[in-house]
């Protein structure tokens, strides 16, 4: 079955949080994320905060009546689902979890006798894809897919190829069926690791196991530009021109300095709007660790990334000017965006 998302689906016979599904065409708005990242910036003391406070996506529920169990629900980016995801459930309802964003989907619902029950469509908003694993305080922190942001030539970032979060190691004791979700639904291929080697040690292998492709890319955030630091940037960037490597996880600890100036550079060569990059990196506030875009470290470093085009030059050209400066080659570029860039 071709992959449309990385959704799954549960049984619920109530949620008040989730948006409810049913016959017709349903636009999906965008959500409070918003607000509760500019409440963030307002607090007293904004160090850390012991819960996430946000998942962006309410899930979506579906509901029909009539019929025989048991029940198919088919979700579809195409209307002939040709490339439907479905599941068979034995209640006349599911909840729905991680669709993609900013995408139209149809649905229908047939039971046991192929009779269909209920059908329509429906358009997801444009809110940042957090991802909601099946069992949410068992999960990796700050988890998200970078991709679904609007870029140039009328193309978008395709999602499912690059999620971004905190390490798999700490923060939380992930589950069986966590890691599971991780391999088998978001079939992750290859773990990229900024973390320093005081915090890897002997690790030679990912935590997903074996068949997941490690790499080690020690990023100093706030020390970027030595030497050093500059041939990690281009040896990272360089692995995304791969595209046997995808999808990605890209991680440092709380998937906050390190990851997000990682996310900068690759969604910023893609041709995201500024505007859009920064609110990425601002969004790691609704986890554990407040990120402001102007904070002191993060405005040098956007700054001298700036410095290497001439004056007046969009974001895009900044940074294909410094990736080019420090060795990524123009084919490797290309490479990058032709694997992750598709109509919208």
């Amino acid at each position: 079955m071709k992959q449309i998302c990385s959704l799954f689906i549960v049984l619920c016979c109530s949620l008040t949080a989730s948006e409810r599904i049913a016959s017709g065409v349903t636009v999906l708005g965008d959500q409070f994320w918003q607000d509760k990242l500019a409440a963030r910036f307002k607090t007293d003391n904004p160090k850390r905060v012991h819960r996430e406070e946000a998942i962006p996506f309410r899930p979506l529920k579906f509901e029909w009546e009539g019929g025989e169990k048991p029940y198919t629900l088919q979700i579809a980016l195409n209307e002939d689902f040709s490339d439907s995801a479905e599941i068979t459930v034995s209640e006349n309802h599911a909840v729905v979890h991680n669709l993609f964003r900013s995408k139209k989907y149809f649905w229908k619902v047939s039971d046991h006798t192929g009779k269909v029950l209920s059908q329509g469509s429906f358009v997801t908003g444009s809110d940042p894809r957090w991802i909601r694993f099946p069992e949410p305080d068992k999960a990796p922190i700050n988890f998200r897919d970078i991709g679904g942001y609007a870029a140039v030539d009328k193309k978008q970032v395709k999602q499912g190829m690059i999620y971004r979060g905190a390490d798999l190691e700490g923060w939380r004791k992930i589950s069986k069926i966590n890691w599971q979700y991780l391999t088998d639904t978001l079939k992750i291929k290859s773990e990229i690791d900024f973390r320093y080697p005081r915090n890897v040690k002997d690790k030679v292998n990912s935590r997903l196991g074996k068949k997941v492709k490690y790499f080690f890319r020690p990023v100093n955030a706030y020390k970027s530009f030595t030497p050093e630091q500059n041939i990690m940037f281009r040896d990272t960037v360089r692995l995304f021109a791969d595209k046997t490597l995808y999808p990605v996880y890209m991680h440092c600890s709380g998937g906050v300095d390190r990851t997000g100036e990682i996310a900068f550079l690759i969604n910023g060569l893609l041709g995201v709007p500024e505007e859009k990059l920064f609110e990425d990196y601002e969004i790691s506030s609704l986890s554990i660790f407040p990120r402001h875009r102007n904070l002191d470290y993060f405005r040098k470093w956007r700054e001298t990334i700036a410095a290497y085009a001439p004056r007046g030059a969009n974001v895009q050209k900044q940074i294909e000017c410094y990736l080019q400066a420090i060795g990524v080659s123009k084919e490797e570029i290309a490479a990058i965006r032709d694997i992750l860039l598709e109509d919208k």
